[in-house]
């Protein structure tokens, strides 16, 4: 143990001697030679001792100017060491420079690859393909693709939109659903739904990776029922601190979700099942519509200690038709915020129906 920390102070030394290596060596030539000359004009004997007996005793001579010379020989040797440890070191560093360069280089050119993958005009094959090597990519290196990344993705999630429409009876393109309508490109509706959960998915690995995670912000997404009247599943995902305007989502089921600081803007159309809300607003300005975000059996979490009754609920998100959301236990707050993205909610929710039932 002592020897380690005895290590670890003589490396501590080590940036300060790369840095002044070079007047660091002169210093101690300086205070050898210093050194030497003192003595010997200050001691007559130390003197005589050694430059007499180089003349008095020959044999001696050359072993006497070998003591002399071979500290400074020796001190010279250390100094020329050093200078090629020190340039071997720079090799190595602008080589793992060059390499790291390289291969960010070769990341940035599969980025763009996949991502002109993704155009609308596409297979879906290739569609997968470039998703699957943007997700790849984002968690290989966060620090370097995850905003880029997910901020292109919401963008070709958007682009998709625009070309999910619908056909009705009439022969009549309708962003409207009814059951009599026919999905154009089915396809696009899919992968708009994959698109979504994929980034809720990278959101919450970055959130994990860095605390600095980009805003996400969804505009006019459209996902609709499936041809047969399905809807897309998406559970446990992590939509906290997400904004999303003017989104129809009607053919998503969001269930078990994290929906936590999120605000819905503008015509917004949910189907939310047994997920968390909370410092949330629904439908922008005119509060909780339960015609175009339908909530069943989710919950809350107080501002404040105490019992939260219904008509505290029913203030907090401004209708009526939010009574039935349920308040979780506020003392389990604290340890809530500490767990790791995706924040679920579910067992809380299963404590707080235990002890009241």
């Amino acid at each position: 143990m002592k020897f380690q920390q005895f290590k670890i102070w003589v490396n501590s030394f080590k940036p300060w001697l790369d840095k002044y290596s070079v007047p660091f060596w002169l210093i101690c030539w300086t205070i050898y030679a210093v050194g030497f000359f003192t003595l010997f004009t200050s001691n007559e004997n130390v003197f005589k001792f050694i430059f007499s007996s180089m003349f008095e005793n020959p044999e001696a001579g050359p072993s006497m100017i070998v003591a002399v010379i071979i500290p400074i020989g020796g001190a010279f040797g250390i100094y020329l060491l050093n200078r090629r440890t020190k340039a071997n070191e720079n090799q190595y560093e602008l080589a793992r420079i060059s390499h790291d360069f390289d291969k960010t280089t070769e990341y940035e050119k599969q980025l763009d690859e996949a991502l002109d993958s993704l155009s609308p005009e596409a297979t879906p094959i290739s569609w997968q393909r470039g998703l699957s090597r943007i997700v790849g990519l984002i968690k290989h290196s966060p620090e370097s693709f995850a905003e880029f990344g997910i901020t292109q993705l919401i963008k070709i999630g958007e682009t998709f939109s625009k070309m999910n429409t619908m056909t009705n009876v009439h022969g009549q393109v309708t962003n409207e659903w009814d059951e009599l309508n026919t999905l154009d490109n089915p396809e696009h509706n899919d992968f708009i739904a994959e698109i979504l959960d994929n980034i809720q998915l990278l959101h919450a690995f970055f959130v994990n990776e860095n605390e600095n995670a980009p805003n996400i912000m969804f505009e006019n997404y459209t996902v609709h029922p499936k041809s047969k009247g399905s809807k897309h599943q998406i559970a446990n995902g992590y939509f906290e601190g997400f904004m999303f305007s003017d989104c129809n989502f009607l053919g998503i089921d969001f269930t078990l979700c994290n929906f936590y600081d999120t605000v819905l803007l503008g015509d917004c159309n949910f189907n939310i099942h047994r997920s968390l809300l909370g410092n949330f607003s629904f439908g922008g300005v005119g509060g909780y519509n339960q015609d175009t975000v339908k909530i069943r059996s989710c919950y809350m979490w107080p501002l404040e200690e105490g019992v939260v009754d219904p008509d505290t609920v029913i203030a907090i998100f401004g209708s009526e038709k939010a009574r039935h959301i349920k308040p979780l236990n506020y003392s389990d707050f604290a340890k809530w915020q500490n767990d790791p993205a995706p924040r679920q909610v579910i067992s809380y929710a299963v404590r707080m129906e235990t002890n009241q039932s």
